[in-house]
């Protein structure tokens, strides 16, 4: 029952109509599918000739229905951004290692993987 709703929830049909309903909806923390916002982002982009931007290059103007419809798509983004309560309890064991941890170079990285997984000798 759980895939079959996820499947449903998550379908392309209708422009992702959907996916965009839920998420407007859901009052809890939420990651949204990127690819939708930049896909948005693109259709925009690539249809404003069809709203007349040569006309408007022409004569300096700015397209004002472009980046509202720009800026909407980024509002939708950024209110996903701004619901920080995940709930999440702080571990802190978790949190020290990632505040603290050492990225090792090539060499060390080379001599941990010899040192785990050893060459084997030729006959």
């Amino acid at each position: 029952v759980g895939s079959e709703m996820c499947i449903r929830d998550s379908s392309t049909t209708e422009n992702w109509k959907l996916y965009r309903e839920l998420l407007k909806t859901s009052t809890h923390p939420r990651v949204p599918y990127l690819g939708l916002y930049l896909s948005d982002l693109t259709f925009i982009e690539a249809h404003a000739d069809e709203m007349n931007t040569s006309k408007l290059e022409k004569h300096k103007l700015i397209h004002f229905g472009k980046l509202y419809k720009t800026s909407m798509v980024i509002c939708d983004l950024k209110q996903c951004q701004t619901q920080d309560s995940y709930g999440l309890a702080v571990c802190e064991i978790i949190r020290d290692y990632i505040l603290n941890y050492q990225i090792l170079n090539d060499e060390r990285r080379y001599a941990l993987s010899l040192e785990r997984e050893p060459r084997l000798k030729k006959s």
